[in-house]
């Protein structure tokens, strides 16, 4: 199906699968909107939005969106506006990216339909944000088992929310969890945000590259963390700030990744604000190379091993001072 000169189409309990090329295809300004479909098993990519096109998929929390097995990403966005809204996505097992985003606008609400949240799994890369897009994730997303990446941001900004309990008791967030080097990569200029208990676990692999490998890798990028995000149990260090990287994190914890906690280099900057828990991991809580800086309170963090730490000014003294 091509959608086409500013088409404006809705498309209710079909199955688009097995054809030579995409499942669909949306360019020149085209609107969609898609309730109960699968796009499953075609050689190209299972959808395509392109060219300012507008979709929206599931817009009542009963209805789900599969996009399955296909040759190519399961959802390619170039340079246009994809919303999931108060239903479920499954993109599943698709042999390039889960979602492939090249500028324009993505926004992904989760938690609110069937299956208690959208999940990205199985595919030969995760979610790829590249050059100037804008992505929102907000609630419930599951990225998994996506290859060797299952987040990854270049010159783009990205933002994930949630926070609170599901019905059946699981957290309001995203899991970014078993990729074979790093859950989350941002490189050149790339901005993430994560708010809320969002959890990066299990990633990475003995054999994997170890410049690479881990929860999260920053290279000249921003990273900001808040209200508690955990990262966890990962090969590699937790957070890997490298070559001019911003980071600040605050209310989170790190724990049990086989390298460092927080990996600092290359000119890079990290601030660091209670509540933290950085305990438990392989080599040092947070390291530092001779060229990088962390600041902050570090109150209650063992084993540092940073010779460049700008320290919260301790409270003036109340009795006079002479010199």
């Amino acid at each position: 199906m091509l959608l086409n000169q500013g088409s404006n189409v809705t498309i209710v309990n079909c199955t688009m699968q097995r054809n030579s090329g995409d499942g669909l295809g949306m360019q020149m300004a085209s609107t969609l909107v898609m309730e109960n479909s699968t796009l499953q098993d075609n050689q190209g990519n299972g959808m395509s939005v392109g060219v300012g096109s507008n979709a929206t998929m599931a817009t009542n929390p009963n209805e789900r969106i599969r996009v399955l097995r296909n040759g190519g990403d399961g959802i390619d966005v170039d340079g246009s506006f994809f919303q999931v809204n108060f239903g479920t996505l499954d993109v599943e097992n698709n042999a390039g990216a889960a979602i492939l985003q090249t500028g324009g606008r993505l926004i992904i609400f989760g938690g609110q339909g069937v299956g208690g949240g959208n999940l990205f799994q199985g595919n030969g890369e995760g979610i790829d944000i590249f050059q100037a897009g804008s992505a929102q994730f907000v609630g419930k997303n599951t990225i998994r088992s996506n290859g060797d990446f299952g987040l990854q941001v270049l010159g783009s900004s990205v933002m994930f929310t949630g926070g609170g309990t599901l019905p059946d008791g699981t957290l309001n967030a995203t899991v970014i969890e078993g990729h074979a080097t790093v859950g989350v990569n941002v490189v050149r200029l790339g901005e993430l945000t994560m708010n809320g208990p969002h959890q990066i676990q299990n990633n990475g692999t003995a054999t994997a590259d170890p410049t690479m490998r881990g929860g999260i890798r920053m290279n000249r990028g921003s990273l900001t963390l808040v209200r508690g995000v955990q990262i966890s149990n990962n090969v590699g260090p937790g957070i890997r700030a490298d070559q001019n990287t911003g980071t600040s994190i605050r209310n989170i914890t790190v724990s049990n990744n086989t390298e460092e906690g927080v990996r600092v280099g290359r000119q890079s900057v990290s601030g660091f604000f209670p509540p933290l828990a950085i305990t438990g991991n392989g080599v040092a809580s947070i390291s530092c190379d001779s060229t990088s800086l962390i600041f902050g309170d570090l109150t209650g963090i063992s084993h540092i091993e940073c010779n460049r730490i700008e320290r919260a000014p301790e409270r003036p003294r109340s009795e006079r001072v002479l010199d």
